[in-house]
C-alpha cells in the first residue's frame, strides 16, 4: 500500500477580506499550519505529497510566503517525503520570475503544459512503484492537456495531478482553471486523479465511484468556506479504488450552526447566547442564520460583535422579519412619534422596488426605532 498527502489551495498571502478584524492573525495561522505539515506527513507515515496547485494566492507572493513555501517543501523532502508539485490558476507560473522556477532542487516541480513521462517513485520495502503524471496547465501553449495523457506501461500505482475545474459537478463556476469532466478523468485510467481548485473536500463518492478527488482549501480563505478544511490523506493499491479521508488543519474552520429562530429572544445577548451554547468547546468560527420575528428592533450588528468577542470571529445571516412582525403593525397603530416611523417605514417598504431595497426599508426602521429607544408591545 502507497500512502499519499494531497493537498492543495493553501493560498498563503490571501487578503481574507471577509474576516475583518482577524485577517492578519489568520494569515500567520495558515503559515504556522502549513510549517507543521512535515511533522504531520511524518506522523502520518506518506510515502510522497502532491500539492495541485495554489500554493500560493497570486503569481507574486510575497518574500514571507515564498520563504515559508521553500522552507516546508525542502524539509518534506530532505524528510524523505518527496514532493511532487504544480501550479494553479492564482500562481500560475507563467512570469520568469515566479517562484515556482526557484524551487528547492529537492522539490520536483512540474511546469510543462503538457504530459511528459511520468515521475516515478520506488516506496521501497516491496511495495509497487509509484507513477505520478502531471501538467502545469497553460492554455497559450497546450488548451487541452488531457488528451495527451499517457498511461505508461509499467507496474504499480499510477496518480493524475492536476489543477483543473470539473465542469459537471455542482462546484463548476467557471474561471480559468483546466475545463474537464467526470467522464474525461474517469476515462484515464488512473488508479487516483489528485486535484485542486475546489476549495471544499469533494472525494470519490462524489464522482460516481471514479477515482477523483479535491482535497479542498488547507484553511477556509473565504467566509462562505464552512466545515473541515486540510489534506486528503489516499491509501493506494494497484488496481483497487483508492481509500480518502480528510486530514483537518490546525486553523479554526467555521462551523455551520445551522439558523436559529429568534422570535422569543428577549435581546440581542440572549440571541448571542443561543448561538454560543450551539458552538459549544469547539475550536471554530460560528456560522449562523438568525430567522423569526424578533419582538424587538434587533440589531445584527451587535449580536455579531457579542458572538465575536467569545469567539474571535462569527459569521451571521440575518433573515429575521421584523417589520412584518405583529409588534411593528400594532405600534403603527399609535398615535406616537414611534407609531409614526413604523408607519413610514411600512409605506417605504411597500413602495420598494426589489428585493435589496424591501431589506433597506427594514434595516432603516429597526434603526430608527432603535434611536427611538422603542420596546414594541
Amino acid at each position: 500500500m502507497i500512502r499519499l498527502l494531497h493537498i492543495s489551495d493553501v493560498h498563503l498571502g490571501a487578503r481574507l477580506g471577509g474576516f475583518e478584524g482577524i485577517a492578519d492573525e489568520r494569515r500567520e495561522a495558515i503559515r504556522s499550519a502549513f510549517r507543521r505539515l512535515p511533522d504531520r506527513a511524518a506522523a502520518l507515515e506518506v510515502d510522497a505529497v502532491l500539492v495541485a496547485g495554489d500554493l500560493f494566492d497570486t503569481r507574486r507572493p510575497s518574500t514571507a510566503d515564498v520563504d515559508v513555501a521553500r522552507e516546508v517543501l525542502r524539509a518534506l523532502a530532505e524528510n524523505g517525503c518527496p514532493v511532487i508539485a504544480i501550479p494553479g490558476n492564482h500562481d500560475a507560473a507563467v512570469a520568469p520570475d515566479s517562484p515556482w522556477r526557484s524551487m528547492p532542487d529537492a522539490v520536483t516541480t512540474i511546469l510543462a503544459p503538457r504530459f511528459g513521462a511520468p515521475v516515478s517513485l520506488d516506496p521501497g520495502g516491496g511495495r509497487a512503484p509509484l507513477h505520478v503524471y502531471a501538467v502545469a496547465y497553460d492554455p497559450t501553449a497546450e488548451p487541452a492537456p488531457i488528451a495527451g495523457y499517457r498511461r505508461a506501461d509499467a507496474p504499480g500505482v499510477h496518480v493524475v495531478l492536476l489543477h483543473a475545474g470539473v465542469a459537471d459537478h455542482p462546484d463548476w463556476t467557471g474561471g480559468a482553471s483546466l475545463r474537464t469532466s467526470t467522464a474525461e478523468l474517469g476515462g484515464l485510467e488512473a488508479d487516483y486523479v489528485a486535484l485542486g481548485d475546489y476549495h471544499a473536500f469533494r472525494p470519490p463518492a462524489e464522482f460516481g465511484g471514479a477515482p477523483v478527488c479535491y482535497s479542498g482549501s488547507f484553511a477556509a480563505v473565504a467566509i462562505d468556506e464552512v466545515g473541515p478544511r486540510g489534506c486528503a490523506v489516499v491509501e493506494l493499491e494497484p488496481g483497487a479504488p483508492p481509500r480518502v479521508r480528510l486530514d483537518p488543519s490546525s486553523v479554526p474552520p467555521l462551523l455551520d450552526l445551522g439558523s436559529f429562530d429568534v422570535s422569543d429572544a428577549a435581546d440581542e445577548i440572549e440571541v448571542a447566547d443561543r448561538v454560543g451554547a450551539a458552538l459549544g468547546d469547539e475550536a471554530a468560527h460560528p456560522v449562523a442564520t438568525l430567522v423569526g420575528e424578533p419582538a424587538f428592533p434587533l440589531d445584527v450588528d451587535r449580536v455579531r460583535d457579542a458572538v465575536r468577542e467569545r469567539y474571535g470571529f462569527a459569521v451571521l445571516r440575518d433573515e429575521t422579519r421584523f417589520i412584518d412582525s405583529s409588534h411593528v403593525r400594532a405600534l403603527a397603530d399609535q398615535p406616537t412619534i414611534a407609531g409614526h416611523v413604523a408607519r413610514l417605514g411600512l409605506e417605504r417598504r411597500d413602495a420598494a422596488a426589489g428585493v435589496e431595497a424591501g431589506a433597506e426599508s427594514e434595516r432603516a426602521l429597526r434603526l430608527a426605532l432603535r434611536a427611538l429607544e422603542v420596546e414594541a408591545p
